[in-house]
């Protein structure tokens, strides 16, 4: 709550919501800016950067303990220039200082608190300094002033240290193609091995963040991949193993649908409670592939539960999607979240379920009267649904059917309390992340519904973040587009673009996409093979930095691979597929050092290992209206799934993509063509014999790979 007598500082101005958080501390804070360095030089004094983010809870914590506090204040307004960062903003400056902490030998994390001289070059740092000595940490003050006093005593100490971080941060990264980069086929199976090496068989998901677990999207999709090649026997075991696992935990919200940004146990009972669009948007990719893999109606409904929840909390007015929902409300993380055994009887009383029907959904979301989280219950489903249905004699329908009527009077109940902060900065990374999800389900659901969402959202984000020189912003809040759009942007969202068109296959997809492609090479290149992630010519950036792993987030390296890759396939030039194997090639040392850090690059890599397929139809009239070709699609879509090359293309239509150029249906009313390996079959008039064509190359290839295994 903020007072009559507090007074706003400059972050007033902006619009971000995590510098708007800090716009009434009394701090004398700046936004990252010239203005703010200029003055640490004028006065000689060094730089407090602060990078954090809206829904970040220890960001929350320090704000109050420190950030808040007066003395503290002026402790750090006497001896530095401080500067507020938003991570989601400007996450090419985070980069930069993260890597220069990880270089001095410490974990990462956010807050980031960074301390900088007058040029921007880093002298040392942290994550969260608490407000007095505990945890093995010093307290911020020490902190702030072990530093000041370095700065004003011990001038060569601290340039030293800034003037080595720096070298760090500038010096060429060296990467020589692995040994096995000619056998990408070692690779997976390496990976594969890696993440079969740290699975948790009783749990799901993977020890390898100590007590923590993160959602593991982008290694389930490997693992679908593995699964589908044949190549791990188990894959598919350890995804729906996850995916069972983390929907009845705490870490999936049992009443309003979504995922929390990760969990605080091996059980995946009490999570973090914030909820961030990349988390969602990749968990439901994953949902819809395991669904393509396998058929179960479950898989389906829980990724449309994830859609559903985007729907209702983080969807813009004009379709495109929010960033993240914070963990705190009412100042206690979980608020939101948690019930009191009274309160979740009360609700449901009032939804009209009777005593018994409450009983049943108490032993089903596991809650006692002691609760399992600070005294209160966070809802997790441990029973299997068909066996918990056999045991309260009722069939699995009348279960779902009252499960349903339960989720809608617990969510009409919490909808009344307090929200948790909504971060409504609208991200063009993330946004492409959520919009290839719903393609790809629209594809494989055959849900038009979930294709009009998709398309809604990408069209605002082309009006409202391409500017007139065909350049993209990076993100937009209330009303305000700013920052140069950075690689993972770009990337991410020509492939979004890619997935759009082959859901709807409205050709002005394809060539924005093969635009935002030679835009990257344009400004992103640096010479190696791979791409900086900031363009050229920032000149607010000591370092371009060079991202090869795939961290929460799909690498911009990887999803370039990725769009070059497509890009040759829809027939745009073989340089396409140039660039995405020597973006490769300078990837495979750091994939084969460490797998299960590149899962996303070991997908597109995946990908390239496939018979290079291409299909072209041609309706002489609106496809949309040859029920054959629609038909076809459908077919085509269940057998090779979403990232399948196919153009689809009516005579009349004024704009066609590379691959169907000459190909027209003509007096036949419909033509088929399909091309594997450079080698084109002859056209064909009808479904079937098309997919005979297609069944005769995929037996062909499957000998091949047996006559090469003896």
């Amino acid at each position: 709550m903020i007072s009559p007598e507090q007074k706003a500082n400059r972050l007033i101005h902006e619009q971000s919501p995590y510098l708007l958080q800090h716009a009434y501390n009394p701090v004398d804070w700046y936004a990252w800016g010239d203005e703010a360095f200029q003055r640490a030089a004028a006065e000689d004094k060094p730089v407090l950067l602060s990078i954090g983010y809206a829904t970040c809870h220890w960001c929350h914590v320090m704000e109050r303990e420190s950030f808040e506090d007066a003395l503290t204040a002026e402790l750090l307004n006497r001896e530095f220039i401080a500067i507020k960062l938003d991570r989601e903003e400007r996450p090419d400056v985070d980069q930069i200082y993260m890597r220069a902490l990880h270089a001095t030998g410490q974990h990462g994390g956010w807050p980031l608190n960074m301390f900088l001289t007058p040029d921007r070059r880093p002298i040392t740092g942290g994550t969260y300094f608490p407000p007095r000595p505990s945890f093995g940490r010093p307290s911020f003050q020490q902190v702030l002033t072990q530093v000041a006093s370095v700065w004003r005593e011990d001038r060569k100490r601290a340039l030293d240290s800034a003037q080595l971080l720096h070298e760090f941060l500038t010096q060429p990264q060296s990467r020589q193609p692995a040994a096995d980069a000619a056998r990408p086929e070692l690779l997976l199976a390496q990976a594969g091995r890696a993440l079969a090496s740290t699975f948790d068989g009783v749990h799901g998901g993977f020890l390898s963040n100590g007590p923590n677990k993160f959602p593991p999207s982008m290694a389930l999709l490997l693992l679908l991949d593995l699964n589908e090649q044949g190549q791990s026997p188990e894959a598919l075991q350890m995804v729906e193993k996850t995916l069972s696992a983390m929907k009845c935990g705490g870490i999936y919200d049992q009443v309003g649908g979504g995922i929390s940004r990760y969990s605080t146990d091996h059980q995946w009972l009490v999570p973090h409670f914030e909820k961030m669009l990349y988390d969602n948007a990749l968990f439901a990719r994953a949902l819809c592939e395991c669904y393509r893999q396998t058929g179960r109606e479950t898989y389906r409904q829980w990724a449309l539960d994830i859609f559903e929840y985007l729907r209702r909390d983080l969807t813009a007015p004009e379709g495109a999607f929010y960033s993240a929902e914070d963990a705190d409300s009412e100042g206690e993380e979980g608020k939101f979240y948690v019930w009191s055994l009274a309160e979740f009887r009360d609700a449901l009383a009032a939804g009209g379920l009777s005593k018994q029907e409450q009983d049943r959904m108490q032993l089903y979301w596991g809650l006692e009267a002691g609760g399992n989280f600070e005294g209160q219950s966070i809802l997790h489903a441990p029973h299997d649904d068909e066996a918990f249905s056999l045991q309260n004699n009722c069939t699995i329908a009348e279960f779902k059917e009252l499960r349903r009527r339960a989720r809608q009077a617990l969510l009409a109940t919490r909808n009344r309390r307090p929200r948790p902060l909504r971060d409504e900065k609208i991200l063009l990374n993330w946004n492409a992340l959520m919009i290839s999800a719903l393609a790809r389900a629209a594809q494989v659901f055959d849900d038009g519904e979930l294709a009009r969402r998709a398309c809604v959202a990408a069209d605002w984000l082309i009006q409202s973040l391409r500017k007139a020189d065909g350049a993209y912003l990076r993100r937009s809040c209330q009303g305000e587009a700013r920052f140069a759009a950075q690689l993972s942007d770009l990337s991410l969202f020509a492939n979004a673009l890619i997935d759009l068109y082959r859901t709807e296959f409205r050709s002005e997809y394809l060539l924005e996409a093969r635009r935002i492609a030679e835009l990257i090479c344009d400004r992103f290149e640096s010479g190696d093979g791979l791409y900086f992630e900031s363009e050229a010519g920032a000149s607010d950036l000591i370092a371009r930095i060079q991202e090869s792993y795939d961290g929460v987030e799909p690498s911009g390296n990887a999803a370039c691979v990725e769009l070059f890759s497509n890009l040759a396939r829809y027939g745009f030039g073989m340089q396409w597929q140039e660039r995405a194997t020597e973006a490769l090639k300078r990837l495979s040392e750091s994939i084969a050092a460490s797998p299960a850090a590149h899962c996303y690059a070991l997908h597109t890599l995946y990908l390239q290992q496939r018979p290079l397929q291409e299909i072209a139809l041609c309706t002489a009239t609106d496809w949309r209206e040859d029920a054959e070709t629609g038909a076809l699609l459908g077919n085509l879509r269940r057998r090779l799934g979403p990232d399948s090359i196919v153009a689809v293309a009516s005579d009349h239509e004024p704009t066609r993509p590379a691959l169907l150029a000459d190909r027209l249906a003509g007096s036949a009313g419909r033509r088929y063509f399909f091309c594997q390996d450079f080698r084109c079959q002859l056209p064909v008039d009808g479904s079937a014999a098309l997919l005979a064509q297609i069944d005769s190359a995929r037996a062909g290839t499957r000998e091949a790979a047996d006559d090469q295994d003896l």
